[in-house]
């Protein structure tokens, strides 16, 4: 078992200070665009957050519109649980996507970029 050093961070759970693995998730990264891995200088990570948060925005608006006109009919063919259960699922994951995007898009504004 190792002790924590004076130079190693101790985190609680409580700390959500971004670290710098976090910080520069949204910068281009200057040796991708040299080496060719990304499209313009622009990492996957960022691209995919903005993929997402188009995907995120559709999922949602279907599901909305599902909620109105299709979910009573499958809560009558299929069961309650099952369908707020499912439906529960695919608003989650898509609204993570759609607060990906809107997180990436706030970093540019705010950061700058």
């Amino acid at each position: 078992m190792t002790t924590p050093t004076a130079s190693s961070p101790r985190r609680t759970p409580l700390d959500d200070t971004p670290t710098e693995q976090f910080a520069t998730t949204d910068l281009p990264r200057a040796d991708a665009a040299r080496s060719g891995d990304s499209a313009g200088g622009v990492s996957w990570p960022v691209v995919w957050r903005w993929v997402s948060f188009i995907i995120g925005t559709i999922v949602l608006v279907v599901c909305a519109w599902a909620l109105g006109s299709k979910v009573p009919q499958w809560t009558r063919d299929h069961g309650t649980t099952i369908v707020f259960l499912c439906f529960f699922l695919v608003m989650s994951i898509a609204g993570r996507w759609f607060w990906m995007g809107i997180d990436a898009a706030l970093n540019r504004v705010i950061g700058g970029r």
